[in-house]
């Protein structure tokens, strides 16, 4: 017995420019057909580079090498190529040069100190940091966004990882993911220091409130099956613009056979309405959409719906968006090279309840009609289910405000091959830093999470 799906079709966003309405915004910027939405208000900025004092001569060169294509561009590309910080944005980087004592256990507080010594004579601060990994809870890379936070300190930090693919690409001559890394670096500098690179052409579904929901478990168990969690929500229009931001401190239990998140009782129940509270004083009259990942359990839903009505929102729904995805419907990519599906195309498992939405992959675009996706390896759906409540539905509406959302802003975390829409992203991102630093505040712009 074979199994028939009907797969549809979403279209893909179109963004606005100065100077044009594209499919793809990158190759326009370095075209020079299009120019930013907004530029940058100074046509200078100084961008001070903080790197260790002590560095092999290999990770030296290739930091420079980096920087100074950042400022110059990249030759030897034909297409999307890299044309240098000016030239695209028509910003100058005056770059400055420090060093930080890495030796000692804790070299976070020598980068601290610089931070303190040049924030306020620089626009930008490029930090250099020889880390393996960012994503460690209470690690330096988060230690240092925190306290950028805190103090209102723009800043790009670079991991050795990044350093690490550079050396890559230019040994193997492969100056298409070089030019690639570039743009996404670039774009991330340029957004920070004030720029909009671009925006929607039309703004997403009749939704008037996005509100995403992520939680970082702290790492150790305080007793029995309770665990501290940071829990945050962040809040964004139809547009897919960032509003504000608003985190807690709840115990949470884990429950081992469901797999799921739960509030521990009647105080966390109260500590997670007065959070949901917070941010939910604007939702009045409106619709609301909240995105969340996997492991909630039911009770959260409720209470979430629950104090949204409470506040006045005209209607409420709340999605997951599956953080992971099992499904592979392709194990060798050769052997499905006539079968690539296209950006946004989605079938229901069931009408009204549960889909799958193909986010992944990067885009290859053609002039005259909407950009399709080439994966790497394999094609993994996102699964998307309405989970509460029962008598609404899930519609296309829903699933391509998540597309839209998912490619929103490709400079952030190499998002060409996310798969989660950005308001989940940045709002993981943010429990992070705050379970890094409880006293890292509410950013003053999206920007300090990218």
């Amino acid at each position: 017995m074979s199994l028939t799906i009907k797969l549809d079709k979403l279209e893909t966003p179109i963004f606005q420019l100065d100077g044009g309405e594209v499919y793809d915004p990158i190759s326009c910027l370095s075209s020079s057909r299009c120019k930013p939405l907004k530029k940058v208000s100074k046509p200078k900025v100084g961008v001070l580079v903080l790197s260790p004092k002590h560095m092999c001569n290999e990770e030296k060169q290739t930091l420079h090498r980096l920087l100074s294509d950042l400022k110059e561009g990249i030759k030897g590309i034909k297409r999307k190529r890299w044309k240098g910080f000016h030239e695209v944005f028509g910003t100058e980087l005056e770059l400055g040069f420090d060093n930080y004592d890495i030796s000692g256990e804790n070299y976070v507080k020598n980068i601290l100190q610089k931070l303190d010594e040049h924030s306020k004579a620089y626009d930008l601060l490029v930090i250099y940091m020889p880390e393996s990994t960012r994503s460690r809870i209470g690690g330096p890379y988060f230690k240092v966004k925190a306290y950028a936070i805190v103090n209102k300190i723009k800043e790009q930090i670079i991991i050795r990882p990044t350093i690490d693919k550079v050396i890559k690409y230019i040994g193997q001559d492969d100056m298409l993911k070089y030019n690639d890394l570039m743009w996404n670096l670039a774009l991330s500098i340029f957004t920070k220091l004030g720029g909009v690179p671009w925006k929607l052409k039309e703004c997403m579904s009749p939704v008037d409130v996005f509100l995403a929901l992520s939680t970082i478990m702290r790492p150790g168990v305080l007793g029995g099956r309770y665990r501290a969690g940071i829990a945050v929500l962040q809040m964004y229009n139809n547009w897919g613009e960032y509003e504000s931001s608003v985190y807690g401190k709840l115990l949470f239990i884990y429950e081992e056979t469901k797999g799921m998140l739960s509030i521990s009782g009647e105080e966390e129940e109260d500590k997670f309405i007065q959070l949901v509270s917070t941010i939910a004083k604007e939702v009045k009259g409106k619709n609301v959409v909240v995105h969340l990942t996997d492991l909630y359990a039911k009770r959260l839903h409720e209470l979430l719906y629950e104090v949204l009505v409470n506040k006045g929102a005209n209607s409420v729904k709340i999605i997951r968006v599956q953080q992971t995805s099992p499904l592979r419907l392709y194990m060798d990519i050769k052997e499905a090279s006539q079968a690539w599906p296209n950006v946004g195309v989605y079938w229901f498992l069931e009408p009204g309840r549960i889909a799958q939405l193909y986010t992944a992959g990067k885009w290859r675009y053609y002039p005259h009609k909407p950009p399709y996706a080439i994966p790497r390896y394999a094609i993994r759906p996102v699964q998307v289910s309405l989970e509460y409540p029962r008598d609404l539905e899930l519609t296309k509406d829903d699933l391509r405000d998540i597309l839209w959302l998912t490619k929103l802003y490709p400079y952030m975390l190499d998002a060409p091959r996310t798969r989660i829409p950005i308001d989940l992203r940045l709002s993981h991102r943010y429990a992070q830093i705050v379970a890094s630093d409880e006293n890292v505040g509410i950013p003053e712009d999206v920007t300090f999470l990218y």
